[in-house]
């Protein structure tokens, strides 16, 4: 089975069947705004998520456990950084 974070590359979450419903806005600034309510989510309930830094099977950092939402530290806010464990070892 796939991970859910790989088959979310393939597939939008845009139902064609919801017709007038509101879609959400496209641009960078959704995007950035998106990540840094991620990175609050990751730095106020780290036990959501899977801190996978030391594992180089996956080429993402953190996952949601829920959702599969992938973050890497190589995108992130600057803030982050001070507020995040160290690696756990494997």
């Amino acid at each position: 089975m796939l991970p859910f974070t790989f088959l979310m590359m393939f597939f939008k979450a845009e139902d064609s069947s919801l017709g007038n419903a509101q879609k959400r806005p496209e641009g960078s600034s959704w995007r950035k705004e998106s990540e840094e309510a991620s990175w609050k989510n990751l730095t106020q309930n780290p036990d959501k998520w899977w801190d996978v830094r030391s594992d180089k099977l996956f080429n993402h950092d953190f996952e949601h456990k829920d959702t599969g939402k992938a973050l890497w530290l190589s995108s992130s806010p600057d803030w982050v950084f001070e507020k995040l464990p160290p690696p756990k070892p494997l």
